[in-house]
């Protein structure tokens, strides 16, 4: 039966069967804003995580409050018209977590072949063009002018998948598809990482339609 136990034991053995018969929603107004009414966005850091449990299978995180609820993450979040990132390693927490997609791209820039070093950007969708052919050259442009900080070995990139009105951009995705490693999310998508016990980094992303609900998992290390 569905539990938060049940998922906390996943997540320390199957983390991908955890991210697969679990929902994850992230309590955005907390983690995003240092303060909401004046419109000042937190910066990325380490944070302390709490998980509660809602049936029959959502896992709603928040900031912890003390006690053994509590895990130790990185939190990105995003930024309007902009650009965040972070480079994780061995001496990062053992956790990631970035803000919910429905827009936006999440790149990961592998240091290594086995990932042990990997610096990951949530790029704003809420620029021209959004999530179309225009919006898609944008991002690719904010990501030229913040270049990894170490060099890149391979890189991997998730979408939104909304439809594209022409011939030019049914062929464009599908070009990313194949030519630049991309996989493309439905409507909705929350993103987790985790270090496993050799080191590498990986990452998962839950597909979620317009009223989250799940779609499949997507590996984004593969």
């Amino acid at each position: 039966m569905a539990s938060l136990e049940e998922f906390r034991a996943l997540l320390k053995k199957e983390p991908e069967k955890a991210f697969t018969e679990y929902v994850l929603e992230i309590d955005e107004v907390s983690f995003d804003w240092k303060d909401a009414n004046a419109g000042i966005r937190a910066d990325g850091g380490v944070r302390d995580i709490e998980w509660h449990f809602e049936k029959p299978n959502i896992i709603k995180m928040y900031p912890g409050q003390g006690g053994d609820k509590e895990r130790r993450i990185y939190y990105l979040p995003w930024k309007n018209k902009s650009l965040t990132q972070v480079t994780l390693d061995k001496d990062s927490p053992p956790y990631f977590l970035t803000s919910e997609f429905s827009n936006c791209r999440f790149t990961i820039h592998f240091h290594d072949q086995n990932g042990n070093s990997v610096t990951v950007m949530h790029v704003a969708g809420d620029v021209k063009g959004e999530g179309g052919f225009t919006g898609g050259n944008t991002r690719n442009d904010m990501e030229a002018q913040n270049a990894p900080p170490l060099p890149v070995v391979r890189t991997r990139r998730m979408s939104v998948s909304k439809p594209q009105p022409s011939v030019q951009g049914a062929s464009w995705k599908k070009y990313n598809a194949s030519a630049k490693d991309t996989v493309y999310y439905d409507s909705k998508a929350v993103v987790f990482g985790f270090r496993k016990g050799d080191g590498g980094w990986v990452f998962y992303a839950q597909n979620l339609d317009a009223n989250k609900v799940g779609k499949g998992l997507i590996d984004l290390s593969a």
